[in-house]
């Protein structure tokens, strides 16, 4: 599904989500199997890719969406430090 980001936070969407890439955290709202057509000035919108094995489990981040393995769209208020797709250590709902 593709949606706007301000239609999907006022269907109350997104949820809390933690992601840790090289040891420090990020924190940001995470909609799950849904790709952000338009974000607003100051966020910034990543593709999340699960694993082959796993469709639960979130394993990568990139700028812009996988074409395949699509687990959803992670939106941060501060860019993250990443220039391709990028492991997650580690990942937590709020």
């Amino acid at each position: 599904m593709t949606i706007s980001l301000f239609n999907a936070e006022r269907l109350n969407y997104g949820r809390p989500f933690t992601i840790t890439i090289g040891g420090k955290e990020y924190k940001g709202t995470f909609f799950e199997d849904c790709r952000i057509s338009e974000i607003y000035k100051n966020a910034h919108a990543y593709g999340i890719r699960h694993s082959d094995e796993d469709l639960c489990e979130p394993v990568s981040v990139a700028k812009g969406y996988p074409m395949v393995n699509f687990f959803g769209t992670f939106i941060t208020k501060k860019p993250l430090p990443i220039e391709r797709e990028t492991d997650i250590d580690s990942w937590s709902e709020e």
